[in-house]
């Protein structure tokens, strides 16, 4: 059982959800969240529900599966996740979290996850909430989730090839030549990823310039005449089905003073095979790096 309790957020390192152990006891670990909490683990958790895809991934990568007691609806890979008990999609059943007797809750959502947490702990159930914006931040979530089960040296194993990995992804085109690429989260409105994401991290690190929007901005909502401005070279969509990007080229053939639509440069991805922090996030960085490169299709998902 882990104790909680929550300090300012200005008090925390720089870089929140870093993990900073003290030597309460011989068995005590000191950590903390992303919603500025310290949680104190007397021990390693044992019953583990996790409301978040990305967060589910990384601790059956991490071989925990067997402490994993709940997950949420949308908790579906790897196989082996969608065994779990289910415990609701975008609003958690709480009756079905507590009824699985879990010693920790772990879940994205900021300020949702934040006053779900509040209730959990009204009732004694440690949770916690880790968000990722970069992939920088996925390895330290797996850090962390390993520190807290007691699995350091097979979370490390995990970052360290994780992290050769994505340095070998070579960059679409020679330095000075990354192209322009939009990716559009959904289309009615446009929205697209902000430098808050780790999706537009994913971009980057697959050698593509995304559009720029806002500094503190996640999934930003844009119009047209942005798009038109920014005359993306590749445009990417969450949506891979072949019956709506065939759709979607059509509606699209219309701009053709837009680079990408000009040259036949719209590709769908994925959208749960991108979209999720956790350890398929270099999946995705090399998934978009052959898309920018190659034009490759969906059939080149790994």
């Amino acid at each position: 059982m882990a104790r909680t309790s929550r300090i300012p957020i200005f008090l925390l390192p720089i870089l929140l959800g870093a993990v900073t152990p003290h030597s309460l006891s011989a068995a005590a670990l000191s950590v903390h969240d992303d919603l500025g909490q310290t949680l104190v683990f007397e021990r390693p958790p044992t019953r583990i529900v996790s409301i978040s895809p990305g967060l589910t991934e990384i601790l059956f990568a991490l071989d925990l599966g067997d402490l994993v007691v709940g997950v949420s609806d949308f908790c579906d890979y790897p196989p082996a996740a969608r065994t779990k008990p289910k415990v609701g999609g975008v609003i958690p059943n709480l009756e079905a979290i507590v009824a699985l007797r879990p010693d920790l809750v772990v879940g994205t959502g900021g300020v949702a996850m934040g006053d779900f947490v509040r209730r959990l702990d009204r009732l004694g159930i440690a949770a916690m909430g880790l968000e990722s914006d970069s992939i920088d931040a996925v390895f330290t979530r797996i850090m962390l989730l390993g520190r807290i089960t007691a699995q350091e040296a097979r979370a490390a194993a995990l970052v360290a090839s994780l992290r050769a990995r994505l340095a070998a992804v070579h960059p679409h085109q020679p330095a000075g030549a990354a192209p322009r690429v939009l990716y559009l989260v959904d289309e009615e409105p446009y929205m697209t990823v902000g430098p808050q994401s780790f999706l537009y991290d994913v971009l980057v690190k697959a050698g593509g310039i995304p559009m720029s929007t806002g500094p503190h901005e996640t999934y930003p909502h844009i119009g047209l005449e942005a798009i038109i401005r920014f005359n993306p070279e590749v445009m990417l969509f969450a949506d891979d089905s072949d019956v709506t990007m065939a759709t979607r080229v059509k509606r699209w053939a219309r701009w053709r003073g837009i680079s990408a639509v000009r040259n036949g440069r719209l590709f769908g991805i994925p959208r749960d095979f991108v979209n999720r922090p956790g350890p398929r996030v270099i999946d995705a960085v090399e998934f978009v790096a052959r898309t920018l490169r190659r034009g490759q299709t969906t059939s080149d998902i790994p």
